[in-house]
């Protein structure tokens, strides 16, 4: 059951960043972008992590598992910044969707990712098939 887990956690994150990246590529190359180019590059940049990690998840990578658990820490810190109004961002490039449901189902994901990858039961796979390599 555990494998499955992972196995979907990774195809979710590999999802996320391809359909991030795809919709970004087709905003900037048919339409005139209307976020901030500094805004766009982060989520770019978010978006290849987040395929990268899918990927090395899929593999059973220990860097893809520890990096994945500080990535959902550093989105979970930013989620609770924004919560208290800490930190705003100015421009969303999803806007149909309201930003404290995007953030709040961001910070849940997150939590639960941290969770789930911190098990030993979880961490064994990853140190396992690190020594195979």
């Amino acid at each position: 059951m555990a494998k499955k887990f992972i196995k979907i956690i990774a195809l979710v994150e590999i999802l996320i960043g391809i359909v991030t990246l795809i919709g970004l590529t087709i905003t900037a190359l048919f339409f005139l972008p209307k976020k901030p180019l500094n805004i766009f590059i982060f989520v770019m940049i978010s978006a290849s992590i987040s395929t990268a990690l899918g990927v090395g998840i899929l593999k059973y990578k220990e860097q893809a598992r520890v990096l994945l658990i500080f990535f959902s820490g550093y989105i979970i810190f930013t989620k609770i910044l924004i919560f208290s109004d800490l930190l705003q961002l100015c421009c969303d490039i999803v806007s149909f969707i309201p930003s404290y449901i995007k953030n709040g189902v961001s910070f849940a994901y997150h939590t639960f990712i941290i969770l789930f990858f911190t098990q030993r039961n979880i961490k064994k796979y990853f140190i396992k098939n690190e020594s195979r390599t």
